[in-house]
């Protein structure tokens, strides 16, 4: 009897309990689909405007590994070129293909462009998209620097065929692909939709969320993946320092700028006293070369060291004469070499390149203007060497410490020379200037040279 009581109290206990649990385990799995409903579904949202490089493709591979941090769904690059490199939009697109994460490419905001290289990322990525007002093609590439279209039909037949393969890839028009290589077309937002070079058409990035909700695209590795974009969450994200100062550095009218100038102060660094500014021409230079990131060929920088290796020698001995405008003439024409805008190597359009041309033929008239006045000079350095030679025996001020085996500066009448001492010269201690081997003079202490004379004297 109490056996039959404890397990009718254990039912009635269980049927009090069981609508509790049942309750508890309903709001359970309520509270959990109300939890995975509030994540939100993000993409990384990041603009690349003005030419295409490699600091754009260090941009988008920044893209990619934040979107993997923060686990988000898409990448949305809002997209505004003239064009650009071709072999960084090569990389590109490898990164684009080949990568986990759908990618959406959108040419926004209205007065946007996606000239030449732009082309290639539009149709290389999962989603191609466009905002009204804007335009896209123009890919057929030009000559450097008369910006003549190239019809070479080994780079055209190249070109071509990988851009109708990445349509084709991608689901779009073939046809019209090639067509933007080879009659160098332009398309507006409504036609590139209407004729199936791109997905979708939208006014602004949610828009363009929504609109892709539910469509199906192909993903490396990852096969057929069907897209949950509505409602979705824009993470912005700028470029790092690193690409800020490529981006700044890599503009090729300003890069060519800082090659040219860095030459420059080198240059004069050479012409002066201490090593300040040859080391400040040299850091510029040298950034202006990064900034190019172009190939550089070997004849190209052969011809530049004679450049510098002659004018280098009509300094050390001036009156050669020849030695200043050949080694001038050499660089001007090496640094001209060194800028590699050939067809194989980029895609651009024709308005940047006629505004390019204009900023290089201003430069070039400066840098002309330039070496006619560095030439001047030098041809009146020979009358100057019996102005040079009287230093001898004068006296003057040692501006840095020197010693037989350490050059620095000495003030002799207002004038400011390399010089090295016999012995050891402290700053500021006065000097008297012995002789000269090139361009420096050679110098002792002054009470030396008084204390040797009273000998003689005796």
């Amino acid at each position: 009897m109490r056996a039959h009581f404890h397990i009718r109290g254990a039912y009635a206990k269980l049927a009090v309990l069981s609508p509790l649990v049942l309750s508890s385990i309903f709001f359970a799995l309520v509270n959990g689909v109300v939890i995975a409903q509030e994540t939100p579904v993000q993409t990384v949202v990041i603009e690349i405007k003005g030419t295409i490089g490699v600091p754009t493709l260090d941009y988008i591979q920044e893209g990619l590994s934040y979107a993997r941090d923060v686990n988000a769904q898409s990448i949305t690059i809002l997209l505004d070129t003239p064009g650009g490199s071709l072999d960084a939009t090569f990389e590109i697109v490898k990164v684009i293909e080949r990568s986990e994460i759908p990618i959406i490419t959108f040419v926004y905001p209205s007065g946007a462009t996606g000239w030449s290289a732009g082309v290639f990322i539009i149709l290389s990525s999962h989603v191609a998209a466009m905002s009204s007002g804007t335009v896209m093609g123009s890919s057929q590439p030009h000559e450097f620097p008369s910006g003549t279209p190239i019809t070479d039909p080994k780079l055209i037949n190249a070109l071509t065929e990988f851009i109708a393969e990445r349509a084709r890839i991608h689901g779009r028009n073939e046809t019209l692909a090639t067509r933007f290589i080879t009659e160098n077309l332009n398309l507006g937002a409504d036609d590139a939709k209407k004729l199936g070079v791109i997905d979708a058409q939208a006014e602004s990035v949610d828009e363009l969320m929504n609109l892709l909700e539910g469509r199906e695209i192909e993903i490396f590795e990852r096969g057929s993946i069907r897209l949950q974009t509505k409602g979705t969450e824009l993470i912005h994200l700028d470029p790092s320092i690193r690409v800020r100062i490529l981006n700044f550095i890599s503009e090729p009218t300003f890069a060519y700028l800082l090659l040219n100038v860095g030459f420059l102060i080198l240059f004069l660094g050479l012409m002066t006293v201490g090593p300040e500014v040859e080391v400040i021409g040299g850091i510029i230079l040298l950034i202006g070369l990064i900034g190019l990131g172009y190939s550089v060929d070997l004849f190209v920088i052969i011809l530049l060291l004679v450049g510098g290796i002659l004018i280098i020698a009509e300094m050390m001995q001036p009156g050669l004469q020849i030695f200043g405008p050949a080694g001038i003439v050499a660089f001007i024409l090496g640094s001209l070499l060194l800028l590699r805008l050939d067809p194989t190597r980029w895609l651009i359009s024709q308005e940047w390149y006629t505004l390019f041309l204009v900023a290089i033929a201003t430069m070039m008239i400066i840098l002309t203007g330039f070496g006619i006045f560095i030439l001047y000079k030098i041809f009146r350095l020979p009358k100057q060497r019996i102005a040079i030679d009287s230093v001898i025996g004068k006296v003057g001020i040692a501006v840095d410490s020197l010693g037989p085996e350490k050059e620095g500066s000495i003030q002799v009448e207002g004038e400011y020379w390399k010089a090295r001492a016999s012995e050891q010269v402290m700053v500021g201690q006065a000097i008297i200037v012995k002789a000269k081997v090139g361009p420096v003079l050679i110098v002792e202490p002054q009470t030396k040279s008084l204390s040797e004379s009273s000998k003689a004297r005796s």
